[in-house]
């Protein structure tokens, strides 16, 4: 990290640190001398261009089309599992892993070991940290405890698991491409002995009511979090998870419908620059207009997203009623929550014989609702790949 690419516009300062790094041909340790960057407190006000507040009127809008349509649901548990769950994806996706929506949908409440098993609990610990958090909201605010709380349950199991999860990092680090080492490293983060004061001071801005536009606020605190980078591994997860959180806890949605890891997934260069512009040259409003047009987009990616779910699933009820297949309408509606069943599952849920359970699933396999994805011919998994598809193929943009 070079001090001369940071100007007097810079919202942090430049300190020297010590940090260690493996030679690249004898694997042996060896000290650096480099530069950290030390964040400055989130400021307390910021000059909103017009154009920012014509972004924040229609990312709010957005929210609203989208929290509507989650009101007028009868159960909107039925899109936010599977909403939650893109998430996961996309949010592991940006840190490598490689696991997809159909490897999640497949696997996931099966005793199987999936492809690619560690990126596959990777994606899973996700959804739980993110499940325990929403959990938590009610009674919680989402505090520096709070945080850990949730890196422990992402980083349980996984890579990244000897690296102390729940607990702030005790060590320098840096990022930057694989091999570059130290000198050509993009950004340091803070020394590990300014985490707790730092996060201290980020805590007391997550919990008091905001002071700016929230969506501003949030765009802020997320900057603030990865800058700070307080764990060993695990900070882009974590601080994707907040993100979601405080959308929920600040009232700007009343049902957990929106995510921006697909977002930042796609436009990820401009993710990690926007980021990085902050710190090196104050560059606040480029990154705020970033994270709010992110805001708009995905909420109207959701809308479209839902409103697809909702007429392909209205599409299947009418298409069962109409021939009296009762059983076939309980499994419908399991199946927009969970994708992915056995027949003993199948059986198991609605306490039918196996026989019956197999004539259900042979039925909507043949309708081509359900697709048999192992190619087995014992313990099979069915898939519904209508809903799949709903949930990862584009969505144009209105």
């Amino acid at each position: 990290m070079r001090p001369e690419d940071f100007g007097p516009h810079a919202t942090g300062d430049i300190v020297p640190v010590t940090l260690t790094e493996f030679h690249p041909l004898s694997r042996q340790p060896r000290s650096v001398q480099t530069y950290a960057f030390l964040p400055n407190e989130l400021p307390a006000s910021l000059d909103l261009t017009p154009e920012i507040s014509l972004q924040i009127e229609s990312a709010v809008q957005a929210l609203g089309r989208l929290d509507g349509l989650g009101s007028m649901l009868r159960n909107p548990y039925l899109l936010i599992r599977q909403f939650l769950r893109r998430e996961a994806v996309a949010s592991s996706r940006i840190e490598g892993t490689v696991t997809s929506l159909r490897d999640l949908a497949v696997y996931e409440d099966s005793d199987e070991a999936p492809p690619l098993a560690e990126d596959f609990q990777e994606v899973r610990n996700y959804v739980r940290a993110l499940e325990r958090g929403l959990e938590m909201l009610p009674d919680r605010d989402i505090s520096a405890t709070f945080v850990r709380e949730l890196h422990t349950v992402l980083m349980s199991g996984v890579r990244g698991q000897d690296k102390h999860p729940g607990s702030y990092r005790q060590s320098h680090v840096y990022i930057g491409h694989d091999g570059t080492g130290v000198s050509g490293a993009r950004f340091v983060p803070p020394p590990a002995f300014d985490i707790p004061a730092l996060m201290h001071d980020l805590e007391r801005v997550m919990i008091k009511p905001p002071v700016m536009p929230r969506l501003v606020m949030i765009a802020l605190i997320h900057y603030q979090f990865e800058t700070i980078h307080p764990f060993e591994d695990g900070n882009g997860r974590s601080g994707r998870l907040i993100i979601s959180l405080l959308l929920q806890q600040w009232g700007l949605l009343d049902r957990p419908m929106l995510y921006l890891s697909d977002y930042f997934e796609r436009e990820r260069r401009s993710y990690v620059d926007g980021l990085l512009a902050v710190s090196q040259q104050g560059a606040w409003s480029a990154w705020i207009s970033f994270f709010l047009e992110a805001v708009r987009f995905q909420a109207n990616d959701a809308v479209q997203r839902a409103q697809r779910l909702l007429e392909l699933r209205e599409d299947y009820r009418q298409r069962y009623q109409d021939r009296g297949l009762v059983r076939a309408l309980a499994v419908i509606d399991r199946l927009f929550e969970a994708p992915s069943i056995s027949v003993r599952q199948l059986a198991d849920q609605l306490a039918i014989h196996y026989s019956t359970a197999q004539s259900v699933v042979g039925t909507l396999v043949e309708d081509g609702v359900l697709q048999e994805v192992t190619g087995r011919k014992r313990n099979r998994r069915f898939l519904a790949t209508e809903i799949l598809d709903v949930l990862t193929s584009p969505v144009p943009q209105r």
